[in-house]
């Protein structure tokens, strides 16, 4: 359990750096800015998203769970706002971002 949670934040960290690479907006500084978004961008997923979630069920039903990408990006450029060195300049990069994460992270997931 725990070396899985250990791989999930290394493959998380890897890529938070490849996506700061790829979408011009998102902006890491170190590798331990990076370490410490993955660490962020976890504990806010799990602790404040299906809260979000809840409370905007109406209008994820409404966009037939579209909405879930406005809080994923949401949650994603607020976990970049409370990790100094980890950057996301504006909300079109957080979404193509949060996108990207969720894509590459299912990917893995299949694999391993």
């Amino acid at each position: 359990m725990l070396i899985e949670l250990l791989v999930h934040l290394i493959l998380t960290t890897i890529l938070i750096l490849i996506i700061a690479k790829q979408v011009k907006g998102i902006e890491v500084d170190t590798l331990w800015a990076a370490i410490c978004g993955a660490v962020a961008l976890g504990l806010i997923n799990v602790i404040l998203f299906p809260l979000v979630a809840l409370i905007t069920l109406p209008f994820t039903i409404l966009t037939f769970g579209l909405f879930l990408l406005v809080i994923h990006a949401c949650l994603f450029k607020f976990s970049a706002a409370i990790v100094s060195g980890f950057r996301v300049n504006g909300f079109v990069p957080a979404l193509y971002g949060s996108i990207l994460l969720t894509l590459f992270d299912l990917l893995i997931s299949i694999f391993i």
